[in-house]
Protein backbone atom coordinates (compact mmCIF):
# COMPACT_ATOMS: atom_id res chain seq x y z
CA UNK A 1 0.00 0.00 0.00
CA UNK A 2 1.36 3.30 -0.89
CA UNK A 3 0.35 5.10 2.14
CA UNK A 4 1.64 8.57 0.69
CA UNK A 5 -0.85 8.47 -2.55
CA UNK A 6 -3.35 8.11 0.13
CA UNK A 7 -2.22 10.32 2.78
CA UNK A 8 -4.42 13.62 3.51
CA UNK A 9 -3.33 16.30 2.14
CA UNK A 10 -3.83 18.96 5.07
CA UNK A 11 -1.52 16.44 6.99
CA UNK A 12 1.23 17.26 4.39
CA UNK A 13 0.50 20.98 4.54
CA UNK A 14 0.38 21.21 8.61
CA UNK A 15 3.37 18.71 8.83
CA UNK A 16 5.74 21.10 6.84
CA UNK A 17 4.72 23.85 8.69
CA UNK A 18 4.47 22.01 12.27
CA UNK A 19 8.37 21.56 11.28
CA UNK A 20 9.30 25.16 10.27
CA UNK A 21 7.96 26.01 13.76
CA UNK A 22 9.77 23.99 15.45
CA UNK A 23 12.53 24.33 14.02
CA UNK A 24 12.68 27.93 14.75
CA UNK A 25 11.46 27.92 18.51
CA UNK A 26 14.65 24.78 18.78
CA UNK A 27 17.40 27.49 17.32
CA UNK A 28 15.82 30.06 19.43
CA UNK A 29 16.45 27.86 21.99
CA UNK A 30 19.80 26.74 21.72
CA UNK A 31 21.38 30.21 20.64
CA UNK A 32 19.34 31.90 23.93
CA UNK A 33 20.97 29.20 26.14
CA UNK A 34 24.15 28.74 24.67
CA UNK A 35 23.75 24.41 23.76
CA UNK A 36 22.23 24.26 27.42
CA UNK A 37 18.82 22.77 25.91
CA UNK A 38 20.43 20.45 23.82
CA UNK A 39 21.62 18.63 27.41
CA UNK A 40 17.46 18.80 28.55
CA UNK A 41 16.73 16.63 24.91
CA UNK A 42 19.41 13.99 26.01
CA UNK A 43 17.68 13.60 29.25
CA UNK A 44 14.47 14.12 27.15
CA UNK A 45 15.57 10.61 25.44
CA UNK A 46 16.57 8.84 28.26
CA UNK A 47 13.53 10.21 29.95
CA UNK A 48 11.25 8.76 27.18
CA UNK A 49 13.37 5.26 27.13
CA UNK A 50 12.73 4.53 31.15
CA UNK A 51 8.96 5.77 29.95
CA UNK A 52 8.94 2.95 28.03
CA UNK A 53 9.97 0.40 29.79
CA UNK A 54 7.67 1.47 32.63
CA UNK A 55 4.46 1.49 29.77
CA UNK A 56 6.20 -2.21 28.62
CA UNK A 57 5.91 -3.35 32.45
CA UNK A 58 2.83 -1.96 32.73
CA UNK A 59 0.81 -3.41 29.84
CA UNK A 60 2.67 -6.86 30.09
CA UNK A 61 1.63 -7.20 33.31
CA UNK A 62 -1.86 -5.87 33.48
CA UNK A 63 -3.24 -6.14 29.66
CA UNK A 64 -3.31 -9.44 27.85
CA UNK A 65 -1.20 -9.54 24.55
CA UNK A 66 -3.09 -10.94 21.59
CA UNK A 67 -1.24 -13.77 19.81
CA UNK A 68 -1.35 -17.14 17.89
CA UNK A 69 -2.39 -18.56 20.99
CA UNK A 70 -3.82 -16.00 22.86
CA UNK A 71 -7.26 -14.74 21.03
CA UNK A 72 -6.35 -16.22 17.96
CA UNK A 73 -8.72 -14.83 16.02
CA UNK A 74 -8.44 -11.23 16.76
CA UNK A 75 -4.61 -11.94 16.21
CA UNK A 76 -5.82 -12.72 12.89
CA UNK A 77 -7.44 -9.69 11.63
CA UNK A 78 -4.73 -8.12 12.78
CA UNK A 79 -2.27 -9.80 10.94
CA UNK A 80 -4.68 -9.35 8.01
CA UNK A 81 -4.78 -5.80 8.35
CA UNK A 82 -0.42 -5.51 8.58
CA UNK A 83 -0.11 -7.47 5.96
CA UNK A 84 -2.78 -5.48 3.39
CA UNK A 85 -0.68 -2.47 4.69
CA UNK A 86 2.55 -3.77 4.00
CA UNK A 87 3.85 -3.44 7.36
CA UNK A 88 6.57 -5.64 7.53
CA UNK A 89 6.64 -5.67 11.63
CA UNK A 90 3.33 -5.91 13.43
CA UNK A 91 3.16 -3.44 16.15
CA UNK A 92 2.01 -5.84 19.61
CA UNK A 93 -1.46 -5.51 20.44
CA UNK A 94 -2.69 -5.92 23.94
CA UNK A 95 -6.28 -5.69 25.68
CA UNK A 96 -6.53 -3.40 27.77
CA UNK A 97 -9.61 -3.56 30.81
CA UNK A 98 -11.49 -0.49 30.01
CA UNK A 99 -14.59 -0.39 32.35
CA UNK A 100 -16.76 -0.22 29.39
CA UNK A 101 -14.75 3.12 28.07
CA UNK A 102 -14.52 2.37 23.66
CA UNK A 103 -11.58 3.62 22.77
CA UNK A 104 -8.25 2.21 21.14
CA UNK A 105 -4.73 3.83 21.07
CA UNK A 106 -1.18 3.27 18.82
CA UNK A 107 2.06 4.71 20.61
CA UNK A 108 5.13 4.38 20.37
CA UNK A 109 8.46 4.34 22.27
CA UNK A 110 12.03 3.48 22.15
CA UNK A 111 11.67 -0.69 21.97
CA UNK A 112 8.71 -0.91 20.34
CA UNK A 113 5.66 -0.54 18.42
CA UNK A 114 1.40 -0.84 20.57
CA UNK A 115 -1.65 -0.91 19.84
CA UNK A 116 -3.90 -1.14 22.70
CA UNK A 117 -7.46 -2.15 22.23
CA UNK A 118 -10.01 -0.85 25.15
CA UNK A 119 -12.25 -4.02 26.12
CA UNK A 120 -15.31 -2.39 25.96
CA UNK A 121 -14.66 -1.52 22.17
CA UNK A 122 -13.78 -5.40 21.53
CA UNK A 123 -16.84 -6.56 23.59
CA UNK A 124 -19.60 -4.50 21.48
CA UNK A 125 -18.17 -5.57 18.42
CA UNK A 126 -17.59 -9.05 18.96
CA UNK A 127 -21.14 -9.74 21.01
CA UNK A 128 -22.65 -8.37 17.62
CA UNK A 129 -20.74 -10.97 15.71
CA UNK A 130 -19.33 -7.69 13.20
CA UNK A 131 -15.15 -8.66 13.23
CA UNK A 132 -15.10 -6.41 10.00
CA UNK A 133 -15.41 -3.40 12.67
CA UNK A 134 -13.01 -4.65 15.06
CA UNK A 135 -10.71 -5.31 11.98
CA UNK A 136 -11.70 -1.15 10.92
CA UNK A 137 -10.46 -0.28 14.42
CA UNK A 138 -7.38 -2.16 14.39
CA UNK A 139 -6.55 -0.92 10.86
CA UNK A 140 -6.96 3.05 11.96
CA UNK A 141 -4.50 2.15 14.22
CA UNK A 142 -2.18 0.38 12.11
CA UNK A 143 -2.21 3.15 9.87
CA UNK A 144 -1.13 5.56 12.84
CA UNK A 145 2.13 3.22 13.05
CA UNK A 146 2.31 3.14 8.93
CA UNK A 147 1.92 6.49 8.56
CA UNK A 148 4.72 7.64 10.92
CA UNK A 149 2.63 9.35 12.90
CA UNK A 150 4.10 7.65 15.91
CA UNK A 151 7.58 7.77 15.07
CA UNK A 152 9.65 9.12 18.23
CA UNK A 153 11.74 11.31 15.95
CA UNK A 154 8.92 13.15 14.15
CA UNK A 155 7.49 13.40 17.96
CA UNK A 156 10.44 14.88 19.34
CA UNK A 157 10.88 17.08 16.15
CA UNK A 158 7.21 18.42 16.51
CA UNK A 159 6.81 19.16 20.01
CA UNK A 160 6.96 22.83 20.22
CA UNK A 161 4.55 23.07 17.27
CA UNK A 162 1.98 19.94 18.81
CA UNK A 163 2.29 22.21 22.05
CA UNK A 164 0.57 25.23 20.18
CA UNK A 165 -3.18 24.74 20.39
CA UNK A 166 -4.45 25.00 16.65
CA UNK A 167 -1.38 24.15 15.11
CA UNK A 168 -0.50 20.81 17.25
CA UNK A 169 -4.16 20.05 17.09
CA UNK A 170 -4.91 21.10 13.40
CA UNK A 171 -2.14 18.72 12.57
CA UNK A 172 -3.42 15.92 14.73
CA UNK A 173 -7.14 16.07 13.03
CA UNK A 174 -5.79 15.63 9.57
CA UNK A 175 -3.60 12.55 10.77
CA UNK A 176 -6.81 10.95 12.14
CA UNK A 177 -8.06 11.43 8.59
CA UNK A 178 -5.15 9.59 7.17
CA UNK A 179 -5.57 6.90 9.54
CA UNK A 180 -9.50 6.80 8.39
CA UNK A 181 -8.57 6.34 5.01
CA UNK A 182 -5.93 3.80 5.66
CA UNK A 183 -8.39 1.74 6.86
CA UNK A 184 -10.34 2.31 4.13
CA UNK A 185 -8.13 1.21 1.95
CA UNK A 186 -7.77 -2.00 4.02
CA UNK A 187 -11.33 -2.73 4.52
CA UNK A 188 -12.48 -1.54 1.04
CA UNK A 189 -16.15 -1.12 2.64
CA UNK A 190 -17.41 2.60 3.81
CA UNK A 191 -20.01 0.61 5.38
CA UNK A 192 -17.83 -1.69 7.99
CA UNK A 193 -15.20 1.90 8.40
CA UNK A 194 -18.51 3.69 9.11
CA UNK A 195 -19.85 1.75 10.95
CA UNK A 196 -17.15 1.30 13.23
CA UNK A 197 -17.11 5.19 13.67
CA UNK A 198 -20.71 4.51 14.88
CA UNK A 199 -19.98 2.14 17.07
CA UNK A 200 -17.28 5.23 18.95
CA UNK A 201 -20.37 7.67 18.66
CA UNK A 202 -23.02 5.32 20.05
CA UNK A 203 -21.40 2.82 21.90
CA UNK A 204 -24.63 1.26 22.98
CA UNK A 205 -24.76 -2.99 22.50
CA UNK A 206 -28.75 -3.52 21.77
CA UNK A 207 -29.35 -0.08 19.45
CA UNK A 208 -26.05 -0.97 17.22
CA UNK A 209 -28.11 -2.31 14.67
CA UNK A 210 -31.05 0.68 14.56
CA UNK A 211 -28.73 3.11 14.35
CA UNK A 212 -29.06 5.73 10.93
CA UNK A 213 -25.70 6.93 9.43
CA UNK A 214 -27.64 9.65 7.35
CA UNK A 215 -29.72 10.62 10.89
CA UNK A 216 -26.77 10.69 12.25
CA UNK A 217 -24.50 12.65 9.76
CA UNK A 218 -28.13 15.17 9.12
CA UNK A 219 -26.63 16.26 13.20
CA UNK A 220 -23.66 17.92 11.67
CA UNK A 221 -25.92 20.86 10.37
CA UNK A 222 -27.09 21.35 13.51
CA UNK A 223 -23.52 22.55 15.34
CA UNK A 224 -23.50 25.65 16.53
CA UNK A 225 -20.84 27.26 13.85
CA UNK A 226 -19.32 29.25 16.33
CA UNK A 227 -18.68 27.11 19.00
CA UNK A 228 -18.50 24.00 16.56
CA UNK A 229 -15.58 26.22 15.35
CA UNK A 230 -14.02 26.49 18.29
CA UNK A 231 -14.77 22.77 19.68
CA UNK A 232 -12.94 21.39 16.50
CA UNK A 233 -9.90 23.98 16.45
CA UNK A 234 -9.09 23.22 20.21
CA UNK A 235 -9.67 18.89 19.30
CA UNK A 236 -6.72 16.37 18.04
CA UNK A 237 -9.83 14.44 16.84
CA UNK A 238 -12.29 15.68 14.04
CA UNK A 239 -15.77 15.36 14.79
CA UNK A 240 -17.12 11.71 13.99
CA UNK A 241 -19.93 13.32 11.91
CA UNK A 242 -16.91 14.67 9.88
CA UNK A 243 -14.49 11.83 9.75
CA UNK A 244 -18.21 9.33 8.86
CA UNK A 245 -18.66 12.07 5.78
CA UNK A 246 -14.63 12.29 4.99
CA UNK A 247 -14.51 8.34 4.81
CA UNK A 248 -17.79 8.03 2.15
CA UNK A 249 -15.73 10.78 -0.14
CA UNK A 250 -12.62 9.13 -0.21
CA UNK A 251 -14.31 6.09 -1.02
CA UNK A 252 -16.08 7.25 -3.45
CA UNK A 253 -12.85 8.50 -5.51
CA UNK A 254 -10.47 5.89 -4.07
CA UNK A 255 -9.07 3.06 -6.73
CA UNK A 256 -6.73 0.78 -5.27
Amino acid sequence: MNINAIRNQKEVGYYYLCVAFSILIYIILVLSTFGIVLVFALFFLLSSWLFGQMFKAMVLGNCVKVSERQFPDIHKLVTEAASSIGMPHVPDVFIYSSGGLLNAFAVKFLGGKYIILYSGIVDNILRRKSPGELKSIISHELGHHAAGHTGLFKQILLIPALSVPILGTAYKRACEYTADRISYAVMNDANIVCQSLLTLSHGTLILANQISKNEFLGQESRIPGIMGFVFEISSGHPRLTRRIAAVEDFAAHYKA
